[in-house]
């Protein structure tokens, strides 16, 4: 990816019809996470490969057991401190969890990671993870304008991808909510609901 751009948005709640995204303020006061799995084969990651398309290093995905299936989105690193990363992610990719999440960086690293805040109106989770070797994303520090070209990037349900498309306006999440939902025109798969929006 070229450096240089921005995470816009860090969890963006995307749905193949809309592409809808959603900013939110950072989660104050980490929990733990549980430590970290035991050394991974990054060529499961290979099938990434052969898009044309380099992962964002941030960007990762996130699986989430529950019940009876699996729940599988995307989810982007925002913050590190001396042992752990945040990750933010939507609240609709773990919101049936039953046990902790996994968290997929591209270079191989995977931890379990334990969902410490919520919000079900802004769609929005943070997750506690053990520290990546990826850095976090740099925040922009405006809102993105109408018409602005914005790139959504997560895992779906295979491939890493990457689609770039117009901001087209802000929305609310319901009555009493401020119009801080960002809709964009850009194609999303299922999955890659809590990827990152680039500038």
């Amino acid at each position: 990816m070229p450096r240089g751009r921005h995470a816009v948005v860090v969890a963006a709640a995307l749905w193949a019809a809309g592409g809808f995204a959603v900013a939110e303020g950072l989660v104050t006061g980490w929990g733990s996470a549980a430590p970290p799995t035991a050394a991974w084969d990054s060529s499961a990651l290979a099938d990434y490969l052969l898009t044309g398309q380099t992962p964002h290093p941030a960007v990762a995905r996130v699986i989430a057991a529950e019940g009876e299936g699996t729940s599988m989105g995307s989810g982007v690193l925002v913050d590190i401190n001396a042992t752990q990363g945040l990750v933010l992610t939507n609240w609709h990719v773990v919101r049936g969890a039953k046990s902790a999440v996994l968290v997929q960086f591209p270079d191989g690293f995977q931890s379990a990671g334990t969902v410490i805040r919520s919000d079900e109106a802004w769609d929005l989770a943070a997750v506690v993870i053990w520290k990546p070797a990826a850095a976090p994303v740099v925040l922009a520090q405006a809102d993105p304008a109408v018409g602005e070209p914005l790139t959504i990037a997560g895992f779906g349900r295979g491939a890493y991808r990457e689609q770039t498309g117009p901001c087209t306006e802000y929305l609310s999440p319901g009555e009493g909510h401020p119009r801080e939902f960002l809709e964009l025109q850009a194609r999303a798969r299922q999955g890659d609901s809590g990827g990152a929006i680039f500038n």
